[in-house]
Parts: C-alpha cells; structure tokens; sequence
C-alpha cells in the first residue's frame, strides 16, 4: 500500500493527490513507445493504489497532453513519452484510423431499425 491510498476528504487533498500522481508519471515515464509502460505498473511506482483501471492515472496522463501539451501517449503497451515528431505523427494517424472506425459503426448502428429488438 502505497501512502496516497486513501480517499480525499476535500478538493485542496484532491488537488494535492492529482499533484503527487503528475509528478509522479512525469519522473516515471520514459521515452520512445518501445518504453511504455502500463498504467498499473505507474502507479507501483508512484506509490499509489493500482486498481482495475487506474482512472486516475489516465486522466492525468490525458490532461498533461491537453492542457499542458506534454506529449504524452499510449498504446497496448501502456504510456509514454513521445520522443520524436515521427511518434507523434504516428500517433495522430493512428487516432484518425480509429476514428473512422468509430464513424462507421455510428453510421451502421444509426441505420439499423430498433423498433426490430424491441
């Protein structure tokens, strides 16, 4: 058990919990994709509670590529530092694929008659 396992009572301990955990993933994560590491082993070495998921640390992973434009990525193999522009660049292609994957399914599940599975 790690010493940031307890919930937080009041948003400043939220706030300072989120601080911790950027911190912490920003001394823990490496560059160069073939470095990634996942999310629960992050959190090992944070020092945080590992869950299921790991919520937490991906929304901080999400919000330094966001609001601090860190380029921070992911792939099967868990987070890391982007460590050249052809990372980045392949990432972005990566995500348009993905999202024509995605449109296609919206547009195949909005043609479907639901009144049949009713």
């Amino acid at each position: 058990m790690g010493v940031h396992d307890t919930v937080p009572s009041s948003p400043a301990e939220e706030k300072q919990d989120s601080d911790f955990i950027r911190k912490g993933i920003l001394l823990n994560l490496k560059f160069g994709k073939e470095n990634a590491i996942k999310s629960h082993e992050l959190a090992r070495l944070i020092g945080i509670k590992v869950t299921s998921t790991n919520q937490q640390i991906r929304k901080i992973c999400k919000e330094l590529l966001v609001n601090q434009h860190i380029p921070i990525l992911s792939c099967k193999d868990g987070f890391f530092k982007a460590k050249d522009n052809i990372e980045i660049k392949n990432y972005v292609e990566s995500l348009k694929q993905r999202i024509i994957g995605v449109e296609r399914d919206l547009y195949a599940l909005s043609r479907i008659d639901l009144g049949g599975f009713l």
